[in-house]
């Protein structure tokens, strides 16, 4: 049976993962916000939606998607955490992955016009700002 891919798409460079994403897990230092996309794909419903927010260097994405969900009542997470495995998005606005069918989160990043998986090292961001 074939793994259906539900994704997040984030608009940036990422780097080794740092934590959960609360501001006391950033590394930015002074380098100030700097601004990003997040598109989240889904492809049961065949909806993409762009939520744009602003990051710091340094940033866990998972302090991101807290940053997100806080300034954008729209837009929401859930995540599980595993003791062998780490941190893994279960939900996303309402729409779970499931086991049973199949079905899961992943996070991408897009860098001109690749886009590529990330692994669990990937999950903090650069500095650097992605244009619409």
């Amino acid at each position: 049976m074939a793994l259906t891919v539900i994704s997040f798409l984030c608009f940036a460079a990422l780097l080794p993962f740092l934590g959960l994403g609360g501001p006391d897990d950033c590394s930015a230092g002074n380098q100030g916000p700097f601004s990003m996309e997040v598109t989240v794909t889904n492809k049961f419903a065949k909806t993409n939606i762009t939520y744009s927010t602003t990051a710091e260097v340094g940033m866990p994405m998972f302090g991101v998607l807290n940053h997100l969900h806080k300034t954008n009542n729209s837009f929401n997470y859930t995540y599980i955490i595993y003791d062998t495995y780490g941190i893994f998005v279960n939900g996303v606005n309402g729409v779970n992955g499931s086991t049973e069918n199949n079905t899961y989160w992943q996070l991408l990043s897009q860098k001109g016009s690749t886009i590529k998986p990330l692994s669990v090292d990937q999950f903090s961001l650069l500095g650097w700002s992605v244009g619409g």
